[in-house]
């Protein structure tokens, strides 16, 4: 019986089916696809603004998809907090990068540890 309320109309569906899509399939394939191509610096900063294209999509999004399935759903509201917490978001981003850009020291030779301490033979 819970199956067939989970598909009872077509808004839940058509709903569904955006979800599936557009932010698992599309999005898991994408960057499977594009990760091996940037750098982990990169790729930390692609995870980490996730949050703030959420917020940005939930401040203009709700009250079209809820026409859609005859519910009157808001938006969410341009607050004080909303600004504060993407421009935490996008600090941490900009530090990330700015860190990421050291200089990454040369691996140690193949047989010794980091502190450059010989391995023992097996």
């Amino acid at each position: 019986m819970n199956y067939a309320t989970a598909i009872d109309s077509f808004p839940k569906i058509f709903l569904t089916f955006l979800l599936v899509f557009f932010c698992t399939l599309l999005a898991f394939n994408l960057m499977n696809h594009c990760q091996p191509a940037i750098t982990s610096t990169e790729a930390g900063i692609v995870y980490t603004t996730e949050p703030l294209f959420t917020t940005v999509f939930a401040l203009f999004l709700p009250a079209q998809l809820s026409v859609l399935a005859h519910i009157n759903y808001a938006n969410e509201r341009f607050s004080l907090a909303v600004v504060s917490g993407g421009g935490l978001i996008l600090l941490a981003n900009l530090l990330l990068q700015i860190r990421g850009r050291k200089a990454i020291p040369p691996v140690a030779e193949v047989g010794t540890t980091p502190s450059g301490i010989q391995k023992p033979s097996s």
